[in-house]
């Protein structure tokens, strides 16, 4: 893990992972957080040590390993101090979610 603070768009992948509440594959993170592949893998390398890794239908699927580093990223102060809202977050999961379902 870089001890230099992560960009925005990096700490929105970790946020979107934190809400999620499933495993999810890192194509699929990438689809809901809006950001490139290879970013969103790089991140979960270098955050590889807070999160549990399965094989959910032959792909490799990702989650947060402990609920307290979920709830230290929901903490108002953290969460503020890494310039998110939960309702931002939760709006780009839910716009991804309708997109897979209702979009042609």
């Amino acid at each position: 893990m870089n001890k230099d603070p992560l960009p925005k768009s990096k700490t929105f992948i970790l946020y979107v992972l934190c809400e999620l509440y499933t495993p999810i594959s890192c194509q699929s993170l990438a689809e809901t957080a809006q950001q490139p592949g290879l970013d969103v893998q790089q991140v979960l390398d270098d955050w590889k040590q807070f999160l549990h890794q399965e094989y959910i239908k032959g792909q490799l699927c990702y989650s947060l390993y402990h609920s307290s580093f979920r709830d230290f990223l929901q903490n108002t102060g953290t969460l503020q101090a890494a310039g998110f809202d939960l309702t931002d977050i939760n709006g780009a999961i839910a716009d991804n979610f309708w997109k897979f379902f209702y979009d042609d």
